[in-house]
Order: C-alpha cells, then structure tokens, then sequence
C-alpha cells in the first residue's frame, strides 16, 4: 500500500468541516424554502443531511479496516522473508552439512572414498589385501520348488553360527519343499538368509543358496537334516574378514566399509590391489562460503522489510509503513541481532562467533562479510566454524530444545552431597533459576524431580547407559525457543557439590536461530498471532460499518418522513396565505369602488 502525507487527524478535520459546510447549506434550503413557498427536493435534503452525518464515522471506519488489512500485508511480508532465512539456516545447522571435500582416487575402482566433516585435508596410501567375504553354501539339487522332501510330514534343520550351539529351524508339515524351507530359514532371522535358485540345469536345476553375514566370525555350518528324501548343503565359498594396510599397519576388519582407521573417512573396498591407492582430500570451503553467503543475504531481506514496514514514509507498494510503531517489529529486530551476533552456544576453542568469521553489521543493520577473514577461519580453524554453527549436532529439529547431561552414577538412589541440601542455578537468557534439593531427595532422581516440580521452563528425565560403569545420568532440556543453557550445583555455603557435573549441549548459531525463528513462525508465536488479531479487528470493524450503514438508512427514512410532513405543512399554510390574500384583495376592491 503506498503511502501518503496526510495523517489522520488532519482527515478527521477535513471531515468534520466538510459537515458543518453541509448542515449549513441544508439548514438554508429550509429557510428558502419556506420563505418562497414553493415545494423541497425531500430526498435531496434528507440524503445530504445523512451523508454530512454518516461521512466522518465511515471514513474513520474505513480508515482503521485499511490500517489492520496493512498489518496482515506486514506481517505475511516479514513471515516470508524469516522462512526464507529459516531455509539458509536449515543448510547451516547441522554437521553434516558441512561434509563437502573434494577427493581424488587413484584407483576408483577398488576404493571408495567418502569424506565427513571430521576429515583432515591431506595425501593417503591405503593397500586392499583382501575383502571381507559371507559364507556360502548350496544344497543338492531338486526337481521344482515344491518337490516333498519328507513326504510331506515336518522336520528341523539345524544352523550353528562361529561354532555356537545350533538353533533348529521348524519345516512345517506341508511345507517340506524347497521354498517352504528358504521361507523358514528367512523367519528365523538367525543371519543367514536363503534363497531359491533354478539353475537351468537339464535335471534338478532348483538350489538352495545360504549366505550369512561378512567376516570370519560368521562362518555358519548347516547338519543334513534327516529326510525321506536326501538334503545336503555344501560350502561354495568360505567366510573372510577384510585386511587392509596403512601407514605401515595392517589392519583386519570384518566387513568391506570401514569407517574407523582415518578419522573422517569412510572406506569401500571394492576388489584387492597389489600396489597401494593414493587418496588426496581437500576440503571444499566454497560451498560453505556459499551457504554462510546465503545466510548473509536472507538476514539483511530480513533487515530491509523490517525497515520498509515500520518506516512511515515508505514508498514500497503494499508492505510500506504497514506496521510504524509496532512491537512484533522491535522483539524480531532485537531477536534477529542476539541470534547471530552474540557468542555460540557451543563455541569452538579459536573461533565462537560470526565476527571472528569475518560477520558483521554496520549501524544501519547491513550485514556484510569480510572474504579474508572468513577464508581464514575456515583454513585455520574449519572444525570451530562447524562447531560454532552446529555444535557438531544434526538433525536437531524446529522443537528440539538446548539440552544437557550430567556426570553418571551408579543408581538412581546414589547419595548426592552426602546427604546434605543444596541447590541449582539453571541460567539461560532469560536469567538464572533456582531449585532447592531438600535433604531427603539429594539422589539423581530427587534431582530430577526437584527440576520438574520447579516449573521454570526446564524438563529432566533420568536417562541410563548401559554400557558404562555409572550408567545413570540426569538428562536436562530448556524450553523449544529458548537458548542454550548452564547449570551449577552448590551447598549452603555456596560450595560447589563436587559429585554433580554438568554438561550443556547447545546446538549452535545456526541450529539456535533455526529454532527460535520456528517459534515465531509457529501457529502460536507472533506473526501468525498478530496477524489473525488484525484480521478479526478487521471484520469487527466491517461489522461496526454494516451497523452504521443500517442505522444511516433508518436516519435517511426518517428524515424523508419529517421533511415530507413538514412540505405538507408549508403547502397548506401557502394555500391559507393564497386564501386570506385573495379575500383581502376582494374586500379592498369593494372598500375603493364605494368611494
């Protein structure tokens, strides 16, 4: 909606001027009217009357439905443009979106290389000696896949994996055929799987083929079963574990992806070498630029509709000086600056924030980026910048709150600061919160309870890892928009308690921010809120104006009605004139022809 130059007020008093005006000319038609003695235009009379009447309320009326259809115009304009940031956050908040390396491969075709974010640029040499291969074993041949092999009656067939005890595997009666056993071998879900082959052989083509897992330790053996008719099984090939060699190593794994020999890289050995493979992995900090580029042009889109809105002499058709004055505008502002201004949640040890990646933003609120300095950061300190943005997360979604964990124990009842009281100090952004832990409840699940009891915007669940010799922890979430948090426990000496340590789990710069312009995106946060009250004032307003309409169209009836009495009255009191005048003229002719 353009703009324009004349305020409100000054249009209410053009209004109010332009009534008195149409009273005044109104009032002396009356007076004409009835000093001429001739007839009113009733309807003209009546309608200007009500039109001076209906006109300022209409307008302001007008005026106000105009103003709130212009703030849901605002509101969708900056909704569009936060989803849009929202977008080039969602290519920066997790770990994995940073992963992009360029690896070159002297032998493609027996090794696979993938790169992870962890991975360190640099030349490897890695020699497949071998690959890690599943047992195989076929069974004689049969007739058709339903051929009887115990004469219809069931039977076991027994499997033993890496020389464990055997399981029997049920052949049903009536399935004693070459499928119903591959079916029964699959339901079992003991790790080797069957299958049904016809290998167009001229008599008893149909075998069938068992595989089990890679790696030596997978070897199986199958015993014949005992049937009417014969079923045996034989190795075709024997189970092997992958060897490769590095940096000097040899290294034995029992499949062919190996994951843990460089850090970061992800091998896939495809077929043995005799000479070694030379893999080259440098890291590609383009599409990182490209992305944090990306992210700097959606904040100031953000910036600049923030600016156009609440600027009231905004020439921007229909989004311009829609919403001067208003809050939603400021709380946004103010968000969007603590957002991706302010230190990481989870800051890496050299690099912890945008301006130390060259980030900035001018006193007119542009953010800008300096080449140098973020080319920099992402040379020398790469695993800082994805820490920074992400906290080495990924997947953390719009509801995902910043979360923490504590140091393990032993049980849930264990007995924290030997008995005694103490408290915590929750503090996030928002400020700092304190729970007291009565004596009586200083375990970790008093500590749990104490959190949840508090209602402070803070969650704990007591989580337990079973592969560690204290596997107990006390697992603690903020609320889904707020930031990342910490927590203390001390005594009432103000000592910290030396057997609660504590952990917070922030997600980052991106992830953070990704989070918080969900919440005001949400069905219950701001803009969707703000927007559906100016709505509704809307339709009250149009409701106020059909009311007025109504009651304009009431006045209007009976002013025609007045007016139309009041004509009837002024044309008997003209003919009663017309009357008398004739019968004074008479009686004077007669007075002057007697004399």
């Amino acid at each position: 909606m353009a703009t324009t130059a004349v305020s409100s007020a000054s249009a209410a008093r053009t209004a109010a001027i332009d009534a008195q005006a149409a009273n005044k000319a109104n009032a002396q038609k009356i007076i004409t009217a009835m000093n001429a003695g001739s007839g009113v235009d009733i309807a003209a009379l009546a309608q200007g009357l009500v039109d001076a009447e209906r006109a300022p309320q209409e307008n302001l009326i007008n005026r106000n439905i105009a103003k709130s259809e212009a703030q849901v115009s605002g509101y969708a304009a900056i909704s569009f443009m936060l989803k849009a940031m929202n977008d080039s956050l969602t290519a920066l908040k997790d770990a994995n979106s940073f992963n992009a390396s360029s690896v070159s491969n002297s032998n493609a075709a027996a090794l696979g290389v993938t790169a992870s974010a962890g991975a360190a640029a640099g030349s490897y040499s890695v020699q497949v000696n071998s690959l890690a291969l599943p047992q195989r074993s076929m069974s004689i041949g049969f007739a058709s896949a339903s051929t009887q092999l115990n004469s219809g009656d069931a039977f076991n067939l027994s499997l033993s994996i890496n020389g464990a005890a055997a399981t029997n595997i049920s052949i049903g009666a009536g399935s004693d055929t070459p499928e119903g056993m591959v079916s029964a071998i699959n339901s079992a879900l003991l790790g080797v799987t069957a299958k049904l082959v016809n290998t167009g052989e001229a008599s008893n083509p149909f075998k069938i083929i068992l595989t089990g897992a890679t790696g030596a330790a997978q070897a199986f053996m199958v015993a014949n079963p005992t049937t009417t008719s014969p079923v045996s099984f034989s190795q075709s090939q024997a189970a092997a574990n992958a060897s490769i060699s590095f940096g000097g190593v040899d290294y034995t794994r029992t499949s062919n992806t190996v994951t843990d020999i460089i850090p970061g890289l992800t091998l896939d050995l495809k077929t043995t070498t005799t000479t070694a493979v030379g893999v080259s992995l440098t890291r590609d900090t383009a599409a990182v630029k490209t992305k944090i580029n990306a992210l700097v042009t959606a904040y100031n889109d953000v910036n600049n509709i923030l600016n156009e809105v609440s600027n009231s002499k905004s020439t921007l058709d229909t989004y311009g000086a829609t919403l001067v004055g208003n809050s939603v505008v400021r709380q946004v502002r103010f968000q969007l600056r603590e957002m991706l201004l302010g230190e990481s949640s989870s800051p890496g040890t050299s690099v912890g924030a945008l301006w130390q990646m060259g980030l900035s933003v001018d006193r007119t609120g542009v953010m800008t980026v300096d080449a140098t300095k973020l080319d920099t950061a992402l040379t020398t300190n790469f695993d800082d910048v994805v820490k920074t943005f992400t906290g080495n997360q990924n997947n953390r979604s719009a509801t995902s709150p910043p979360y923490g964990t504590t140091a393990g124990f032993s049980s849930s009842t264990a007995t924290l600061n030997a008995g005694e009281a103490f408290s915590l100090s929750l503090v996030n952004s928002s400020g700092t919160f304190s729970v007291p832990v009565p004596v009586g409840s200083t375990t970790p699940q008093g500590v749990v309870d104490a959190i949840n009891a508090s209602n402070q915007g803070f969650t704990a669940q007591l989580v337990q890892d079973s592969t560690s010799a204290t596997p107990y922890k006390i697992m603690i979430m903020g609320g889904t928009g707020s930031s990342g948090f910490t927590l203390t426990a001390k005594d009432s000496t103000g000592t910290a308690v030396a057997d609660f340590s504590f952990s917070a789990n922030g997600s980052g710069i991106a992830g953070d921010a990704f989070r918080k312009i969900s919440a005001l995106l949400a069905a219950d946060g701001p803009m969707l809120t703000q927007s559906a009250n100016a709505t509704t004032q809307a339709d009250k307003l149009k409701a106020t104006l059909e009311v007025l309409q109504t009651r304009m169209k009431a006045l209007l009836d009976r002013y025609t009605q007045q007016f139309a009495a009041m004509e009837s009255l002024v044309g008997s009191i003209n003919s009663q004139k017309a009357g008398l005048k004739t019968s004074f003229d008479g009686m004077m002719s007669i007075y002057t022809n007697n004399n």
